[in-house]
Parts: structure tokens; sequence; C-alpha cells
């Protein structure tokens, strides 16, 4: 079995598959963000892990299968954010996610500057 982890901005989900890929088992459970002013976008940390161990331990308590079974795991999550960490792991401020808005001002800003701005951060930049 190979166990794959979705670390979502509003859902974490795991899901177990066998040697071809097909899906055997599945749980999820929703995550909050933090309150915070308008525009901002940010996660509890330490509640990710915490819900992370959930789902894992609620997709085995839902299946046939244990997680001796598991051979390798995949994680993906949030797409692109900050989430600051000292030289142990540990995290030094609530994540900031891929939609929060906070800079946006400024991104404007450096945009009116130099019109191509943006074009630095495409991933698949035009050609």
């Amino acid at each position: 079995m190979y166990l794959g982890l979705d670390i979502g901005t509003s859902v974490i989900k795991a899901a177990l598959f066998d040697g071809d890929g097909r899906e055997c088992a599945e749980a999820s459970q929703r995550m909050q963000l933090l309150p915070a002013p308008v525009g901002w976008s940010e996660l509890d940390g330490d509640a990710v892990w915490r819900v992370v161990v959930e789902v894992i331990r609620a997709l085995f308590a839902g299946s046939t299968f244990c997680p001796e079974q598991v051979r390798g795991i995949g994680v993906t999550g949030v797409m692109v954010g900050a989430w600051l960490v000292d030289a142990d792991g540990t995290l030094l401020r609530p994540p900031i996610l891929w939609n929060d808005a906070r800079a946006q001002a400024l991104v404007d800003e450096l945009a009116t500057q130099e019109p191509a701005f943006s074009r630095r951060f495409l991933l698949f930049p035009a050609r």
C-alpha cells in the first residue's frame, strides 16, 4: 500500500493506494484558517499537524489495512506559502498561505514601476 497525503488550504486528505494505483481507502477533515484581518490567510501550524495525525488514524480505522502495509508516502501541500522554521524545524510563526494578499499594494507598485515584474515569478514563463 501507498499513503497519499494532501495538506490543502481548507481540507487535509489521506488516501491509501494499492500497487496498481487504485484508491482503496480515504479520509479527510476540514481545516479552519486563523482569524485575521481581511486579506490575510494563515493556518495554525500545530493544528495542521494534529489534523494530519487524526486523518491518518481515521484512514486506517475506516479500512481493513494496517500501517505496516505502507511501503511509501507521498505528500503534497498548500501550493506556495511561507512556513518559516528554525534550525530545529520548529515553526517560528503561523504559516502564510498562497492566497494571502497583505503584500498586494507592494506588488502593484512594483508592477507599475516595472511592467514585466510579474513575469519573473511565473512557473511557466511565456515563450
